[in-house]
Formats: C-alpha cells, sequence, structure tokens
C-alpha cells in the first residue's frame, strides 16, 4: 500500500500536458470536390516542448486511412490555435474511423528529447 501511495504522489507531482484535438465527435459533412467529405477540426498546443503534430485517419484496427488535407504535419507554437480540414474520400468512409493527431519529437542536436508523445483522436460517427 506504500508504494501504490507514493507512486500516486510521483505522478501526480510530475505535470504532463497534451495538446488539444477537437470536437471529439466530428461532423463530415459534403466538400466542394465531388465525392469527398470533410471534417473541420480545432488543433491547440499547450506543450512548450512540442512544436509539431502529425495529422492521421486511422480505421478500427488503428491502421491508416487515406485521407487529404493542406498539412500532414502541422507546426504550432505553445498555445497557438489552428483550425485544420481533413478530406476523405466516400469510398473510404466505412474504413474511416479516428482522426488522430500526434505530437512530433524532433531529435535536434544540443537539446534532450522530450519523452512523451501525445496522441488524441477523434472518433467519426
Amino acid at each position: 500500500m506504500r508504494y501504490f501511495v507514493l507512486l500516486l504522489l510521483l505522478v501526480n507531482a510530475s505535470k504532463s500536458y497534451a495538446h488539444e484535438f477537437t470536437p471529439t465527435y466530428p461532423k463530415l459533412v459534403p466538400s466542394y470536390i465531388a465525392g469527398v467529405v470533410v471534417a473541420k477540426m480545432d488543433l491547440l498546443n499547450k506543450r512548450k516542448d512540442i512544436e509539431y503534430y502529425e495529422l492521421t485517419v486511422l480505421d478500427s484496427n488503428m491502421s491508416p486511412v487515406t485521407f487529404a488535407s493542406s498539412d500532414a504535419v502541422v507546426r504550432l507554437k505553445y498555445l497557438e490555435a489552428k483550425k485544420v480540414e481533413i478530406y476523405i474520400r466516400n469510398k473510404d468512409l466505412k474504413k474511416a474511423r479516428f482522426i488522430c493527431s500526434t505530437s512530433k519529437i524532433l531529435d535536434i542536436p544540443g537539446l534532450e528529447p522530450t519523452v512523451v508523445s501525445s496522441k488524441i483522436c477523434s472518433r467519426i460517427k
């Protein structure tokens, strides 16, 4: 029991912040391109140590599904927000289950890379 309490205190003492990727359940609406739908997402960087986020669309097995966006990797400074549009073909809609953003850890010489990468997925209804 003592070890559990000690572990709980250690976890609470170290702060870890993730980014925000909303809405949780995005609405897919027809886009201006025939045969394609679009999801409008908001991405907010709440981490000082991360500036890049990768966008992905995944199926129920967490395997990639083909999609399009103006940026596959989005650069956001600390506390910066950006609206992103994710385009999915109608023929891929049956497979697509999640739209995800993953923080990208860069290995920059002279800097110690962060240890924690965050991934947030929104479920497609």
